[in-house]
């Protein structure tokens, strides 16, 4: 437990200091290279004819966002049309069954632990 916390903690602390660094290069970089064009990290917007552009870092990238919907609105029915299929497959109806078993079993056990009892005798004697 305490060790997964650490990892964590270590983690954001290190995509601080990376987002922190890159904050900083670009601020400096604006101020002293280009003052009168100053770089965006990166910039979203969309023109009339539906084609998103994407700039990060000076470099931009065009994205039609109708084939996007198109091609999500067709992997969608293809997935409403196999939903059949994979809800009626043995194998996996098994397997959900053995999850909510193990899962229900293991929360009883926590449920039922010394320790839930203690937090919820101290929640009580706060109330």
């Amino acid at each position: 437990m305490l060790r997964g916390a650490l990892f964590i903690m270590t983690l954001c602390a290190f995509f601080t200091v990376v987002a922190l660094g890159a904050h900083i290069t670009h601020h400096h970089y604006n101020q002293m290279v280009l003052p009168d064009q100053p770089v965006d990290l990166f910039n979203l917007s969309e023109s009339a004819d539906g084609v998103m552009q994407i700039d990060l870092l000076g470099e931009t990238l065009a994205v039609d966002m109708q084939v996007v919907k198109d091609k999500a609105d067709g992997y969608l029915q293809w997935a409403k049309s196999h939903w059949q299929e994979v809800t009626a497959d043995p194998r996996l109806n098994q397997e959900i069954a053995h999850v909510k078993k193990t899962l229900g079993e293991k929360w009883e056990a926590w449920l039922n632990s010394e320790q839930v009892r203690a937090v919820n005798r101290w929640v009580k004697e706060q109330i």
